[in-house]
């Protein structure tokens, strides 16, 4: 493909607000990152942000399609389960994560409060009109293709999964315990279940320590006082890449994950996973998970700690798993996708002639 000949692609990127650093976020970055990276000579990339604070729906809804039309954009891609106008002449593709946030924003469950309500009726709001208005929909594990099927939306569900940014090299930050430790990396509270990881933990008969680094640490460390516990809220890539390296074993008691990005990257350490939850957990670790469910987190732990053995096999298979999980892949079939669907139009075009 010639650069005369470049598709023109728009992501909506207002999940890459500052103040709303997580999993969406790290896939937007991560997927432009490596479509750039990759498919430079094939695609003009323009990421665009309600930059003026305007109101969120009208922004959507009107100032980000006159965006596009400005910019000849003939893709628009909502890469946080909504973001997508009604209007507008170019093709929408919608990748859905997950219906965690479909549930937790429905007005039934919202009613308990004004502000809960609010969120609840501009996410309903933005949720609809991008099912509507999306031409393809991508999806990140056959759990989560699965739900949305079950929900009503028809095909076409592409599933593409995610990857992992970290790679072993470098890992010369210390952590904050010499003793072994399990890592927990997420947010707290809600279907993630910490209160009962930790309050398990605790229950083990074990000198082994529990990291936990995500958005909320600092508060949680004040609601719980154990030398074998440590919270981290603000930590580099580098040093989360060290704690996954250095740990003995990821743990999650989350209920479910529509794909479970730490688990990804905790398996490209060669880390096993305990977790007690379903969704994508099981779809996502394979055989390098141990559901805890099955036996008691302190004979897992006994398990580990006694058998280097078996602390062997589950890194070998973590690693081998964590391989299905690739960016370069996602940005490939993602690519592959955007080509397919300015084809398809352009033969149904010439079919009706």
């Amino acid at each position: 493909m010639k650069p005369s000949q470049k598709i023109r692609v728009a992501f909506n990127g207002s999940c890459l607000d500052s103040t709303k650093v997580g999993g969406w976020s790290r896939y937007t970055t991560e997927l432009i990152n490596h479509l750039r990276k990759f498919h430079s000579d094939q695609l003009d990339i323009l990421v665009f942000q309600n930059s003026t604070r305007q109101l969120h729906t009208f922004w959507e809804q009107v100032t980000l399609p006159k965006l596009c039309h400005e910019n000849k954009i003939q893709i628009l891609h909502a890469p946080a389960n909504a973001g997508l106008p009604l209007g507008g002449s170019f093709k929408k593709i919608l990748t859905i994560h997950d219906l965690f946030s479909e549930k937790d924003f429905s007005v039934r469950s919202a009613l308990k409060s004004l502000k809960n309500l609010k969120s609840a009726l501009r996410y309903q709001i933005d949720w609809q009109s991008s099912l509507k208005a999306a031409d393809l929909i991508i999806t990140v594990s056959d759990f989560s293709k699965n739900e949305l099927l079950n929900y009503g939306i028809k095909d076409p569900i592409l599933r593409i999964y995610e990857g992992t940014h970290f790679t072993i090299k470098n890992l010369k930050e210390p952590t904050s315990t010499e003793r072994p430790y399990l890592l927990y990396v997420g947010t707290f509270g809600g279907r993630k279940r910490t209160d009962s990881l930790i309050a398990d933990f605790l229950k083990t008969n074990s000198s082994i320590d529990l990291v936990l680094i995500g958005k909320g640490a600092n508060n949680e460390s004040r609601r719980f006082s154990s030398d074998r516990l440590f919270f981290f809220e603000n930590v580099s890539d580098d040093q989360l890449a060290t704690y996954y390296s250095k740990a003995l074993a990821f743990i999650t008691y989350s209920e479910a994950e529509g794909f479970g990005l730490p688990l990804v990257e905790a398996m490209n350490f060669g880390k096993p996973v305990l977790y007690t939850g379903s969704g994508a957990i099981p779809e996502v670790t394979g055989d390098a998970g141990l559901d805890i469910n099955q036996q008691s987190l302190d004979a897992i732990l006994k398990r580990l700690q006694s058998q280097p053995e078996l602390l062997k096999d589950l890194a070998d298979k973590a690693l081998r798993q964590s391989q299905k999980f690739n960016w370069k892949i996602a940005a490939e079939e993602t690519f592959l996708a955007y080509l397919n669907l300015l084809t398809s139009d352009k033969k149904s075009a010439t079919t009706a002639l």
